[in-house]
């Protein structure tokens, strides 16, 4: 299935592009107010894509005390689409404080 350029997609491809990493989906969320659920769903697609790649965090859960947390990064193909598609479509982002 094609990718749709909507504004969700600009605005995670530009922050992926411009945001320092680790691209966790929480911090993707939060950045560009889109829902949690909808992230999720969003990076799936781009990762099917091939425009970004996923990885477990190295860490111990039981040291942590939490689950180890999947962030994402742009692939080469990635970067070269997300300048693309956010020229056609510029981001809109939310204010963070």
């Amino acid at each position: 299935m094609p990718l749709r350029l909507t504004q969700a997609l600009a605005n995670v491809l530009y922050v992926l592009q411009h945001d320092p990493p680790p691209h966790y989906p929480y911090h993707l969320a939060k950045r560009t107010a889109v829902t949690q659920g909808a992230i999720y769903n969003l990076l799936d697609r781009l990762e099917e894509h091939g425009l970004v790649t996923s990885d477990l965090e190295d860490i111990d859960p039981k040291v942590a005390g939490r689950p180890a947390r999947r962030h994402f990064a742009l692939t080469a193909a990635g970067r070269e689409r997300a300048t693309t598609l956010t020229q056609a479509r510029p981001p809109l982002l939310p204010r963070v404080p």
